[in-house]
């Protein structure tokens, strides 16, 4: 936004239209919104997975609520567990500024993302103690669940950002100019 306002434009008053500034801010939150649905899609996925996970290889499901939708839902007494990590999640990009995360170097994005997988899940594991929930959800779902929501977000991520740069939807460019130098 601050690259905007102190580019110069060809406008008569030096500022930049409203157009433009409209169009960087529609992108924006379009790149964001479905960064953070392609996110969502991917921790959800990978708590159903880590719950399938279980069943195949102990046999036994103590993650009912997960299958059976308690994770959406609840039980009654508590909330639904995957709208608070949503909301978690949500919160924590934008405050990391992962959505929609234009500019970040590859690095810079992997250790956010770490981090920020991190910090959820032990949001998910404090509201579970706090809840007294903690014999509702096995352990091995919960760390079956942090690895595979890393590795499914950060494929997300990059499979939401190819399908958005191909359709042209990614980024922003300026379609303003600064005017040409003086010539001396």
């Amino acid at each position: 936004m601050q690259a905007i306002r102190s580019t110069s434009s060809s406008s008569p008053s030096g500022s930049v239209s409203r157009g433009a500034v409209r169009l960087m801010l529609g992108r924006r939150l379009l790149n964001g919104a479905v960064l953070a649905c392609g996110d969502l899609l991917a921790l959800t996925l990978a708590l159903l997975l880590a719950s399938g996970l279980r069943v195949a290889l102990l046999g036994d499901a103590p993650d009912g609520p997960w299958l059976a939708g308690g994770w959406f839902a609840g039980d009654g007494s508590v909330p639904g567990l995957i709208p608070f990590l949503w909301l978690v999640w949500v919160v924590g990009a934008l405050l990391m500024r992962l959505l929609p995360g234009w500019g970040l170097a590859a690095p810079t994005e992997l250790q956010r993302v770490t981090q920020l997988t991190a910090l959820v899940f032990a949001a998910v594991t404090g509201v579970l103690f706090m809840t007294q929930q903690t014999d509702m959800v096995s352990r091995f779902s919960l760390a079956m669940g942090l690895i595979l929501s890393w590795a499914l977000v950060l494929v997300m991520r990059a499979a939401v950002k190819q399908i958005m740069l191909r359709a042209g939807l990614w980024g922003f460019r300026p379609s303003f100019t600064a005017p040409p130098s003086p010539v001396r």
